[in-house]
């Protein structure tokens, strides 16, 4: 859809929303539909004014249609909520007061207070369900976590499940920025109380797609699991104290990673290739010994210094298979407990012994280069 088909200052409120992402807790994308103008059709100019916001909302969505006035642009908008109408009285809204179709957060900052009416509102209903009401109440009063940071979805169906979307306040110091996002990065715990009595409760921890990734596979780390007799006012903290040590060993080891290249790259300085500055993952070398040129490259793994980094060799004179002629080794010294310092003198001793092997092997076994040529 095209946003050149509203009208200039509904246009600039939205790019604002749109550039932002998220208007309460649960992350986009925001959806925007039906545009419409509210003008007559013969009318030149007959800009749209009025459309429907699909919202993320404590795992689920919620649909607003928003009425602006092409041909006024100082009126603020109206409202009209297909999901749960009477969750708020216009009287209510105080940054409607405010409106300023100059200011391109306007409309930005309206939704955002209908977000934080919304999100009481949704509270208000456990009232009738004891023991999630049990849960909501000791979560936001014995806890860091406030009213602010839970979104909770109550279903209008009878026995349906309850949500609450729970921001856990994680600060993610350390780990790669290329991982980061500039607006900031949310860690979020959906939790879902599958029965109204809530006797079975299914978390689920969300993160952005590429702090996920930076933090591993479930495969090598996961949230705790919800005991059936615990309670969420103790088992947040848990998820976040566990959050948190995962981000500080995937800190540490980048650090560690960073560390360990530097001192390659600072004892052999203008022999260095390139050198992986993002993930401190690998660095290639040119080197020379006795007359032999070859490539050196180091693969350092994501769990460093725990994990062993590899050493490939590789001759800038012969080939196999129609590629350079290596060998990858990690049958040298190595103690995860040594300096980078250590580790360096050790890996050059290695390299200065390995070479000779290394020269013969890809004579013996690879392809020259002038031969192939020929």
């Amino acid at each position: 859809m095209s946003l050149t088909w509203f009208a200039p200052h509904v246009l600039k409120q939205l790019e604002e929303v749109i550039k932002t992402g998220k208007i309460g807790i649960c992350p986009g994308p925001i959806k925007i539909l039906n545009p419409m103008p509210s003008g007559a059709s013969w009318q030149p100019k007959n800009y749209c004014d009025r459309f429907k916001l699909v919202i993320p909302y404590g795992g689920h969505t919620v649909d607003w249609d928003v009425i602006l006035q092409a041909s006024s642009p100082e009126c603020p908008p109206d409202f009209i909520f297909t999901t749960c109408p009477n969750f708020v009285s216009f009287d209510q809204i105080k940054t409607i007061l405010d409106w300023d179709p100059e200011k391109p957060d306007s409309l930005l900052t309206i939704l955002r207070e209908l977000i934080r009416h919304y999100q009481k509102y949704q509270a208000s209903r456990l009232e009738k369900y004891s023991r999630v009401q049990f849960e909501y109440s000791t979560l936001t009063q014995q806890t860091d976590v406030t009213d602010d940071d839970v979104e909770v979805h109550v279903t209008d169906e009878k026995e349906g499940p309850i949500n609450f979307l729970i921001r856990l306040g994680t600060q993610f110091n350390g780990i790669p920025k290329i991982y980061k996002n500039d607006n900031g990065d949310t860690a979020l715990l959906l939790v879902t109380f599958n029965s109204l009595e809530g006797t079975k409760i299914t978390p689920k921890l969300c993160l952005p797609p590429k702090i996920e990734h930076a933090l591993g596979s479930p495969l090598s780390w996961r949230i705790p699991a919800f005991s059936s007799d615990g309670c969420l006012m103790d088992y947040v903290p848990f998820v976040q104290e566990s959050l948190k040590k995962r981000v500080e060993m995937v800190a540490y080891n980048f650090e560690k990673r960073m560390e360990y290249l530097f001192v390659f790259l600072d004892h052999f300085e203008g022999a260095y290739l390139e050198f992986d500055r993002d993930l401190a993952s690998k660095a290639t070398f040119l080197f020379e010994q006795n007359g032999f040129f070859f490539i050196f490259h180091i693969d350092v793994p994501q769990n460093f210094p725990m994990g062993k980094p590899s050493f490939t060799f590789r001759s800038i004179y012969h080939s196999t298979f129609e590629k350079p002629y290596s060998t990858t080794v990690m049958n040298y010294p190595y103690n995860q407990g040594w300096s980078a310092k250590m580790m360096l003198e050790h890996a050059v001793e290695f390299i200065q012994q390995y070479v000779d092997v290394f020269q013969h092997n890809s004579v013996q076994n690879g392809v020259s280069a002038l031969t192939a040529i020929a």
